[in-house]
């Protein structure tokens, strides 16, 4: 019976570690979504990253300015760093969607987990801060 809570338990939160997340404000969605990139001869090796989707709900343009609050095991790696201080400007009802593809668009995709084992450090939890809308 334990056994059956504890695999319970575990897959709950397997699931709730690599689900999509959704953060709202003032008419602009960003919602997270997990992805690894592999390689195609070996599917364990590879990194995983958190992109972005940020949408505008409105028929307005609207500004977004956030920071990027990245916790790997528990500690904030970001939040004294300007430099993850991101803008975008968004037409109406318009989605901007991060690719791994396309290295300059910085912001819109977040480091996770090293699959290789060199980099030990996992990101834990992921918040905006300081988000202002216009």
């Amino acid at each position: 019976m334990k056994s059956s809570i504890y695999l319970t338990f575990f897959t709950f939160f397997a699931l709730s570690l690599n689900a999509q997340t959704n953060h709202k404000f003032d008419g602009v969605e960003i919602t997270t979504k997990p992805q690894t990139v592999t390689d195609k001869a070996n599917r364990k090796f590879g990194y995983e990253y958190e992109v972005l989707e940020i949408k505008n709900t409105t028929s307005e343009q609207k500004s977004i300015l956030f920071h990027t609050d990245a916790y790997y095991d528990g500690k904030c790696a970001t939040c004294s760093n300007t430099e993850y201080t991101y803008s975008f400007v968004l037409k109406p009802n318009e989605t901007i969607v991060g690719s791994l593809k396309d290295p300059a668009n910085k912001g819109l995709y977040v480091f996770k987990k090293d699959n290789n084992g060199k980099l030990k450090d996992v990101l834990s939890d992921l918040k905006f801060s300081n988000v202002v809308v216009k």
